[in-house]
This record gives C-alpha cells, structure tokens and sequence, in this order.
C-alpha cells in the first residue's frame, strides 16, 4: 500500500521520470507515458579497457563488487563454492552483512579475501588481475558494476534474473546461471576454466559495453 501511494505521488507530480532499464521502462509506461525517458547506465570504457591476459591457470580468480546485502544473494555464492576446486574469491565493497559473511568463510575455510570498499579507480586493476566477475543477485535495475566489470573484458556469470537477462546474453557475452542452483553456477565456472572461452566470452562483453552502454554515446 505504502509503495502503490509513493508511486502515484510520483508518476502523477514528476515533471520528468528517467530510468535505466528496459524493464522498469515498460512498468512506469503503463501508468504514465508523457516525459518518461530510458537512459541506460554507462561506461567510460577508456578508465576501464585494459590488455588481458587469458592464459590457462591453475587456480582462477573470481570477483564480486558490490552492496554486502542480502539483493546480492552472496551467502548462497558462499555456500556454492565451497566444492569448487581450484578457485579464489575476492569480495569488493561493504555492507549490513559484512561480519556474517567473514564468520561463515572462516567456519568453513573457504578461499575467500574481503577487500572492503574500493574507489573506481581502483576496480580496473583488480579486475584486470580476475579471470571470472561473478553476480549471484536476486534482482537488478541495470548493475553498473557489471558493466564495469564487462567493459574490462572480464567474462560475466551471474543469475538469469530481470535487470541481467537483458544485458547477459547467455553463452554469448557471459553466462547466466538458473537462480540458486549451485550445480548450474559451478558448472558454469568449470566451462570458464578455457583460457579460449574467456576471451571470447570477454571480447563479446566489451563489444557489448562499447555499443549500447558507452559514455560518448551516451553524451
């Protein structure tokens, strides 16, 4: 009740309204047409575009950024790898669940580094020195971290939920995984361990961010 009332204040007094996905366009458009404006999330591709290097390793390194809360779903991330071989797990950001998180990676000794909060000029050398972004949420507006991470020529795995699907094109510019299905998120993890398949995972994801989410066709 509280949201449709906050809503309708909105979408009636608003002089104009801009959102950033194609879901959340079509929403709003049903309750109001005129000054509703789609701008999609963007990129300076320039900060972000690095040389990669998609060699086979031994042990692949993946990477999350983002709010430690519960939208981002990482205690079932967690819980997924902890059969997965030959992995590491760099969390970047902060949040409610911080403390939580730490405990359950030190109760069961899991390879996994907190990084806490980084600024963005920061996220280009540790995503260059990543070979997997992983993005377990529950739902998305348009990530910008994932663009972020897709605009460094990092090959994405996240979940087939609304606010990704329309940017992760499966087994194209990333994969998607069914949403809490550790055996489908691992599995995707394995096919990752191709140097072959990162970098074309990683090429399309660039080309990707380059035609629809680049700043100086944004501007």
């Amino acid at each position: 009740i509280y949201f449709k009332f906050v809503e309708f204040f909105v979408f009636k007094f608003a002089e104009k309204i801009i959102t950033t996905s194609e879901h959340q366009y079509r929403y709003i458009s049903k309750k109001r047409k005129k000054n509703l404006f789609l701008l999609p999330n963007y990129v300076d591709i320039e900060k972000f575009d690095t040389k990669r290097n998609y060699k086979n390793n031994n042990k692949l390194t993946l990477v999350f950024t983002g709010r430690l809360t519960k939208q981002k779903n990482l205690e079932f991330l967690l819980k997924s790898i902890k059969n997965v071989k030959n992995i590491k797990l760099k969390i970047v950001g902060d949040g409610e669940l911080r403390l939580q998180l730490e405990n359950y990676v030190n109760e069961n000794n899991l390879p996994v580094e907190f990084l806490g909060q980084k600024k963005n000029i920061e996220l280009k050398n540790i995503y260059r020195t990543s070979d997997i972004f992983i993005f377990p949420s529950i739902y998305e507006g348009s990530p910008k971290a994932m663009l972020e991470a897709m605009a460094s020529r990092l090959p994405v795995i996240a979940s087939n939920v609304i606010g990704i699907k329309q940017i992760i094109i499966d087994n194209v510019n990333g994969f998607l995984f069914n949403e809490n299905n550790s055996i489908d998120l691992s599995g995707k993890i394995e096919k990752l361990r191709s140097s072959r398949e990162r970098r074309r995972i990683g090429k399309n994801a660039f080309e990707y961010i380059k035609k629809n989410h680049n700043l100086k066709i944004y501007l």
